[in-house]
């Protein structure tokens, strides 16, 4: 019996469905924009570094601070064969 009356109740109003849909979906974008600005709050005390390494989060420190390390070096064996090569070394 309950059953048929709530069809009933589904047929004639089906607004009900579409308005809970929209509450559903309004909560879910209030819970999402409170996640976000809690996002935003703890970018903004992080430093650069920090934000740097959060991008790559899925990459060990480990490897990220071997990257760096591997480019200082290539800088400078570039910065030494440039001075060597204007010597007339190389």
């Amino acid at each position: 019996m309950d059953e048929e009356k709530k069809e009933i109740s589904e047929e004639i109003n089906p607004l009900s469905q579409q308005e809970q849909w929209l509450r559903e979906r309004e909560q879910q974008l209030a819970q999402r924009e409170a996640e976000l600005k809690k996002k935003e709050e703890r970018l903004e005390q992080m430093t650069g570094k920090e934000r740097v390494y959060d991008s790559f989060r899925k990459v060990p420190v480990r490897y990220l601070d071997y990257l760096i390390a591997a480019c200082a070096v290539g800088i400078v064996v570039c910065v030494v064969l440039g001075m060597l090569k204007g010597r007339g070394m190389i």
